[in-house]
């Protein structure tokens, strides 16, 4: 086979010639990704196994599709090059929506594919998915896109080159990376093209294939130009297209007399163009020719429309060319079937934290598929700047600088959420109230149609008492409370999506507020001759055992605190005023950590660990009582937030007062005894008593309505037997509760999630059902507290396929809970297809070792059943049971035997 097609050339120093298995790649890869899922996708690629058998791809990932928000890509990983491919769309939405340029970098873009661009990070930054492939592997990086995605892919390129173009590794290696686009608009304004063009280096790169017939690549050449000539040509005919709308809107728009664009902004060709007619021979032009202009004016319409701008059409342009193979020929006895597409999600195998030289720390994350970020990671919601990025591993700085975080992962396949303690390994604090208060909201807005039925008084008291402490996060009283949103769950017969998203937000803002930093205001008559007592000695001794002071930063620069006694320093703190560094002026009382610092506002005092804020609430409440030590349980065994809830309880009325009646008590009243109050704003104690009265009332909602329950999520894809198994569960334990309605049709299917009392402590939870990963997104999201376990019921096809892996492996992982995996529908396939070899028993023996190792999860959570048996084939069923496989009941003891460990290990 060729690698190099006849085309002639008119530059005569030509880095990168066109490579049929390029090209033909290319193309594929484009119509791979324009299928609107993964199943059209996947038939696709089976569909191509006899027409496409020279292409071949090692292995094949698509991004999530998040709607608007984002442009969809695909990459596929060949032995010589990784192939990365953007979705265009089906009509002309994105290229006549807006005309308007966006500036970056003052350099003139088209601002809708600016926006799509950002898909990687804007691609301008030094941790950019091309840039870790270019620098770490051996394989070229070919962009590709037909349409707005071929336009895409220029301008992720342009925007790489522009930002590391001049690095010598880009110098040094022409081939390394190019951008293919079939029948893709311009992208950029004059200014922009001619810095591509007169740049060898560059221009080289950027190759455009044009249909001679296709509109859309001259569409903003000349705006008004390819609109009259579409209008002269075939009148209204292009209206009747599925652009319609699209052209319609344009040319009203460019033929209005009240338009006040009469000179739509010029948009020029970049890099090198071929243009594609009935045949060869084809011609390279440089983009910055007459004419590549001239081709790019004429336009006959007479001649087709829209159908030569498909990728179809362009495949079969390159056919004739003679520029690809025709994908017609046998399969040869080399190919191999194309791989299975796969949502390689992040998996994080070690996290720790580390002191760096220039203050602070980092936390650096280690594991794999870290590339492809989505947004940038956050630490306990806030966001942080990525120091060093590869697949295998990123480092971030930590905003916080001391005690244990929370990491939150997003790539473009997946999210994962990294708990992290001081030493590096997981943590998880499941009693806090920051924790706990999250879980009571998830389970109140289930409970939403039960509890009113006997809820009574309790049921009214309590909900004054979440909105109270939903209240003390809002510095003003929220315009719909948490209650008003139960209430509307509770009677709503239509859509409630909105109230549970909001009620969830708000238990998730209880749960921010108690882990963001505890600020403490000084009134303006502070000063640091009259000092803050540390221990025994005030501020200003400690201070002076320094000897000079040492001071960092000036107005309007940014300094660092370095906490005393620990090896982590604290994180850089942006003031406008100045600093004070040293070991005297950041120390531990009574283990809480603490810097001092000073802004325009006057000074202030940041308690970033929530640890540390649990050490001066306890301390605070001690002073409050006859003696200095509290008498009572104080062992390491009972938490600090249990012995704080201790301490309130036997507090003077007084302080009691003031935090069960935050809401009506002035700020002036309030006067703490701790020395760190000292000359405290009585807003800054006023924020300190919110904290308490969380912990103590989140805590007694808890154990009132919540502690002892037990959630078990049943989850699944739609017509799996999720509501079957549900309703079998309360018929079997009489439940005087409604049944769920168990149905084929699409009426018949469940909402919204639903909660069903099977047991005096035990609650299923329905959740809705999808046949993708998507479909559960917003379900994790607002529930993903609740669950004490998992059972995710899949459909039994003989060997697990990879959308039930990559759908079990994101549910734990945004779950965070254990997991059952149940194969329903057994019965459906007839024992005379398992193998031969193999009894029934031994089969699911194999089966089940396969999967467990597939899943990384214990073969004692893996389990075959038929909770429904076909009623015509009895026979089948009992054979399947007599060798392993579980009906109902069996299948019920094994949830009640996780349910039993679940309550012995809540205790």
């Amino acid at each position: 086979m060729a690698t190099t097609p006849p085309v002639m050339r008119s530059a005569s120093s030509t880095n990168y010639k066109f490579r049929k298995e390029d090209l033909s790649r290319a193309i594929f890869c484009a119509q791979v990704v324009s299928h609107e899922d993964d199943d059209g996708a996947q038939k696709f690629l089976e569909e191509s196994q006899q027409t496409h058998p020279g292409i071949q791809f090692d292995k094949i990932h698509m991004s999530l599709d998040y709607g608007d928000k984002a442009q969809k890509f695909l990459v596929a990983y060949a032995n010589d090059a990784t192939f990365i491919a953007f979705r265009g769309t089906k009509t002309l939405k994105d290229v006549t929506d807006t005309f308007q340029f966006d500036e970056n970098c003052k350099r003139y873009f088209h601002k809708g594919f600016l926006k799509r661009s950002d898909v990687f990070n804007a691609g301008t930054g030094p941790h950019v998915p091309i840039f870790e492939l270019l620098s770490k592997s051996e394989r070229r990086i070919i962009l590709c896109g037909h349409g707005v995605g071929g336009a895409v892919s220029h301008m992720i390129l342009l925007r790489f080159l522009l930002y590391h173009g001049e690095s010598n590794h880009i110098k040094d290696h022409p081939n390394s990376i190019i951008s293919i686009a079939f029948g893709a608009p311009h992208v950029c304004d004059q200014n922009v093209a001619e810095e591509v063009n007169i740049n060898s280096n560059f221009k080289e790169r950027f190759i455009n294939f044009v249909n001679e017939a296709d509109p859309v690549p001259r569409l903003l050449h000349n705006l008004r130009r390819t609109v009259a000539a579409g209008l002269r040509a075939q009148g209204t005919e292009l209206f009747n297209t599925p652009d319609a709308k699209s052209w319609k809107n344009l040319a009203d728009h460019l033929t209005s007399n009240d338009t006040k664009e009469t000179n739509p902004p010029k948009f020029h060709p970049i890099g090198q163009y071929a243009f594609l007619g009935t045949g060869p021979p084809v011609r390279v032009l440089p983009a910055g020719g007459d004419i590549v202009g001239a081709r790019l004016q004429q336009l006959d319409f007479s001649h087709g429309n829209l159908k030569y701008h498909t990728a179809t059409s362009y495949e079969t342009a390159l056919v004739n060319a003679n520029l690809i193979d025709n994908p017609s020929f046998p399969i040869s006895s080399e190919s191999r079937p194309f791989p299975t597409i796969t949502r390689p999600g992040p998996e994080v195998k070690d996290k720790k934290f580390r002191a760096i030289d220039a203050g602070g720390r980092c936390v650096i994350l280690q594991g794999r598929n870290l590339s492809f970020l989505r947004k940038t990671v956050t630490l306990n919601g806030i966001e942080c700047d990525i120091i060093h990025q590869s697949d295998s591993e990123l480092c971030v700085m930590d905003p916080l600088g001391q005690g244990p975080s929370n990491a939150m992962i997003w790539t473009w396949f997946g999210q994962i959420p990294v708990p992290i303690s001081e030493n590096g390994e997981a943590t998880t604090d499941p009693d806090s109230a920051a924790n706990l208060f999250p879980k009571i909201v998830q389970t109140w807005v289930l409970m939403a149609k039960v509890l009113p039925r006997n809820g009574g008084d309790s049921w009214e008291k309590h909900q004054v008492r979440l909105d109270n402490i939903v209240q003390c996060v809002n510095e003003r009283v929220p315009k719909i409370k948490l209650s008003s949103h139960l209430k509307e769950i509770g009677c709503g017969e239509g859509d409630i999506s909105e109230h549970i998203k909001d009620a969830v937000n708000m238990g998730n803002e209880v749960k921010k507020f108690m882990q963001t930093s505890l600020q403490i205001d000084y009134k303006a008559t502070f000063t640091l001759d009259k000092g803050i007592k540390l221990s025994a000695h005030p501020f200003s001794t400690g201070f002076a055992a320094m000897g000079a002071p040492h001071f960092a930063g000036t107005a309007g620069t940014a300094g660092t605190v370095v906490a005393a006694g620990t090896a982590a320093a604290a994180a850089a703190l942006p003031i406008v005023g100045w600093i004070l560094i040293g070991i005297g002026l950041a120390t531990f009382l009574g283990g809480v950590a603490y810097a001092v610092y000073k802004t325009v506002k006057g000074y202030h005092k940041l308690i970033n660990s929530t640890d540390a804020v649990l050490d001066l609430a306890i301390k605070e409440v001690l002073r409050w009582q006859c003696s200095a030590t509290h008498k009572g349980n104080s062992t390491e065994a009972v938490s600090k937030e249990k012995k704080l809830e201790l301490l309130v309880d036997k507090a003077p009325d007084q302080f009691k007062t003031w935090v069960e009646t935050l809401h009506s008590t002035h700020n002036s009243e309030i006067q703490l005894k701790s020395d760190e109050f000292e000359e405290a704003t009585p807003e800054s104690m006023f924020r300190f008593l919110k904290r308490i009265k969380i912990v103590t009332e989140s805590r007694s909602i808890y154990r009132d309505t919540v502690e002892g329950k037990c959630f078990v999520g049943i989850l699944g894809a739609e017509d799996i037997g999720k509501s079957t198994f549900i309703r079998r569960a309360l018929v079997r334990n009489k439940s005087p509760g409604p049944l769920p309605k168990v149905g084929m049709g699409m009426n018949d299917h469940t909402k919204i999630p639903q909660l069903y009392q099977a047991e005096k402590n035990l609650w299923l939870v329905d959740f809705p059902g999808g046949n993708s990963v998507e479909d559960y997104g917003d379900y994790w999201q607002h529930f993903s507290a609740l669950p004490s376990f998992v059972v995710l019921l899949l459909e039994f096809k003989g060997d697990l396929k990879q959308d039930q892996k990559d759908m079990y492996k994101k549910m734990r992982a945004a779950l965070n809970t254990d997991f059952i995996v149940a194969f329903n529908k057994v019965d459906t396939i007839s024992p005379d297809n398992y193998k031969k070899k193999l009894t029934i028993r031994e089969y699911f023996k194999a089966q089940r070792e396969k999967t467990s190792k597939a899943l990384d999860c214990h073969e004692d959570k893996i389990h075959y059943l038929c909770l429904n048996p076909d009623r015509e084939l009895p026979g089948r069923f009992k054979k399947l049971k007599e060798q392993g496989v579980l009906g109902f009941e069996d299948f019920y003891g094994k949830v009640l035997d996780n349910v039993n460990k679940w309550q012995l290990q809540s205790l």
